[in-house]
C-alpha cells in the first residue's frame, strides 16, 4: 500500500490539497518511463512491495 502521508505532503508542497483513502490496494504493478525529454527532475515513488510468481 502506498505511504498516504509522503503523498499528502509531496502534494501540499505543490499547493495541493490531496488525500489518499486508506487502504489502497492495486491489482498489478506498473512501473513505466517516456521518451520524450525533459529538463525538469522526474521523481519516482515507490513504497516496499514484493511480487511472487507461482
Amino acid at each position: 500500500m502506498p505511504n498516504a502521508e509522503i503523498f499528502r505532503q509531496v502534494f501540499l508542497n505543490e499547493g495541493i490539497n490531496f488525500t489518499l483513502q486508506e487502504p489502497v490496494f492495486y491489482e498489478r504493478v506498473q512501473i513505466g518511463v517516456t521518451a520524450n525529454p525533459t529538463a525538469s527532475t522526474v521523481e519516482l515513488f515507490v513504497d516496499n512491495f514484493s511480487i511472487q510468481v507461482e
